[in-house]
C-alpha cells in the first residue's frame, strides 16, 4: 500500500507540505494538520549525534498489535521525504520493531524505503542525516503554498488538540528516559500541577488514567519485539524491578507479560 501512496494521498494538505522550503517545514505542516489526516498517528523527531530519527507513533484508545499500521505510515512518511528531498534521496536507515518478514517480502522494503531495513530494534522510524531537515526543497513555491494554507485555514483549520492529548503525547516522549511524571508533563506545558489536574478533570480523565493507557499500548508494543528483554521493557514503562512490572501486567491484561508475549509469538 505504501509504495502504491503519493503526496496527494495525504489530502488538501499535499500542496501546502510539498511547497514547504525545507523537509523540517514540511514536517511541522503536516504535523500542524494531522488531525484532519489522520487523529489517532503522532509524529515527532529527535535529534541524536548528527542525526534525526522521524517517528509515527500511534495514540490508540485499546492497546492493540500495530504492525502493518507501523508499516505503512513509515512508508508514507519515507515518500513524503522523497517528495521534498527528490527521488534520489534514501535514509540512512529505516527501523521496525518487528522481526524480519519472509526472505520474498523483503525487496519491497528495499524499494520503498531506499535502504537496507533493521528489523527487531527499539523503535520504528527513520533515521537520517541531520542536514536532510534543512536542506532546500528545489520544487518549494512560496506563492503556492501561502495560497494552500489560506484554503485550508478557511476551510479545515488545525483541529484544537485537548490537554489529555497534549500529556498522552508527552507521557508518551518522556516515558522511556523515566521522566513521564505529572510534575514533567506540567512543566513542559507550562502549568502547575494543580492547574493540569483541573484541566485534566474538566475534561473527563485524569494523569494516572492517561499514563496507564500509554503503558498498555506500549507494553503491547514492546513486548511483541523478541529482542526486547522483559527487564528492558520494564524499565522503559517506569518500573523499577521486574516483579511491578509482572503485578501491573498481570492486574491490566490478566497474565504475566511472558505469556503474553509467548502467546503473540505464536500467532
Amino acid at each position: 500500500m505504501a509504495e502504491c501512496r503519493s503526496l496527494a494521498n495525504l489530502g488538501a494538505t499535499s500542496l501546502l507540505i510539498a511547497h514547504q522550503p525545507t523537509l523540517r517545514h514540511a514536517l511541522s505542516a503536516l504535523a500542524e494538520f494531522r488531525s484532519r489526516i489522520n487523529s489517532t498517528l503522532v509524529l515527532h523527531f529527535e535529534e541524536h549525534e548528527g542525526d534525526v530519527i522521524l517517528r509515527e507513533d500511534f495514540q490508540l484508545r485499546r492497546p492493540e498489535p500495530s504492525r502493518q499500521s507501523n508499516d505503512l505510515a513509515l512508508g508514507v512518511l519515507a515518500r513524503l521525504c522523497s517528495s521534498v528531498l527528490g527521488d534520489l534521496w534514501a535514509p540512512s536507515m529505516v527501523c521496525f520493531t518487528h522481526e524480519a518478514p519472509p526472505a520474498a517480502e523483503l525487496p519491497i522494503f528495499s524499494r520503498v524505503f531506499h535502504c537496507r531495513p533493521q528489523f527487531g530494534s527499539e523503535f520504528n522510524g527513520i533515521v537520517l542525516p541531520l542536514a536532510d531537515l534543512d536542506r532546500p526543497n528545489l520544487k518549494a513555491d512560496d506563492q503556492l503554498a501561502r495560497h494552500a494554507r489560506q484554503l485550508l485555514e478557511a476551510v479545515m483549520s488545525p483541529v484544537d488538540r485537548t490537554v489529555a492529548q497534549d500529556v498522552s503525547q508527552l507521557i508518551q516522549l518522556l516515558m522511556p528516559s523515566g521522566r513521564a511524571s505529572i510534575q514533567g508533563c506540567a512543566a513542559a506545558l507550562g502549568m502547575t500541577v494543580r492547574t493540569l489536574q483541573r484541566a485534566l478533570d474538566a475534561e473527563g480523565t485524569s494523569f494516572s488514567t492517561l499514563l496507564n493507557s500509554v503503558r498498555m499500548n506500549l507494553a503491547v508494543q514492546y513486548l511483541a519485539n523478541p529482542r526486547m528483554r522483559i527487564t528492558d521493557v520494564a524499565e522503559l514503562l517506569g518500573y523499577s524491578s521486574i516483579g511491578a512490572f509482572t503485578r501491573w501486567h498481570g492486574a491490566t491484561f490478566g497474565r504475566s507479560p511472558r505469556k503474553a508475549r509467548s502467546a503473540e509469538l505464536s500467532v
